[in-house]
């Protein structure tokens, strides 16, 4: 029996968990955007609509507090980069994810600015 596959953390850049707790170790002070710089987290079409909650919780267990960065500033950013492309089906989508951020997860509300 051959090691078991790794854990994908993001399925559109391909990121491990373990590329995740390598970059954790090596960085002094991680936030989510220096790991999206890193490993492109959260760069791929879904922009973080699933892996910035698993990098999130990853780094809470692993550094015993939440990345500096935070996921609140980290997914604004990204909804910010998906808002101009909006439409039809896909704005639903995009709609939907932005409200179980909020209200299900009780993220900030993005300002007119992010």
């Amino acid at each position: 029996q051959g090691a078991p596959p790794a854990q994908l953390l993001c399925e559109c850049e391909l990121v491990t968990r373990a590329d995740l707790e390598s970059a954790l170790g090596a960085l002094e002070a991680p936030d989510l955007d220096d790991l999206r710089r890193d490993l492109r987290l959260g760069m791929g079409p879904c922009q973080a609509a699933f892996c910035g909650y698993r990098a999130a919780g990853l780094a809470l267990r692993r550094l015993g507090a939440p990345a500096d960065g935070g996921l609140t500033p980290f997914l604004q950013e990204r909804w910010r980069g998906l808002r101009p492309l909006g439409w039809g089906h896909t704005l639903r989508q995009m709609e939907f994810g932005r409200r179980v951020a909020l209200e299900l997860l009780g993220l900030d509300e993005p300002s007119e600015t992010s």
